[in-house]
């Protein structure tokens, strides 16, 4: 995997394909916020609802590992976990 996983993606970026496959604009960034700073870059949601009933995203950041133990809060709307 370590070998052939850099080649592939040499030769998949050589092509005109490629360059449209890793374009800027299919990704999305977000900012964990209680890690000033640091930005996480993924690639943009493919699904789209037509009249915005839903939206794709995260609403809750990541944890920092080691920082806190992994649990559930009480409640789910809240992003930093006290």
């Amino acid at each position: 995997m370590s070998y052939m996983l850099p080649r592939l993606l040499g030769s998949v970026m050589k092509e005109d394909k490629g360059k449209a496959l890793f374009s800027p604009k299919n990704f999305t960034q977000y900012e964990i916020k209680h890690l000033p700073g640091v930005k996480v870059k993924y690639p943009a949601p493919v699904l789209q609802y037509p009249h915005g009933e839903v939206e794709p995203g995260f609403q809750v950041s990541t944890r920092a590992n080691g920082v806190d133990q992994p649990r559930w809060p009480k409640d789910l709307s809240v992003d930093v976990v006290t």
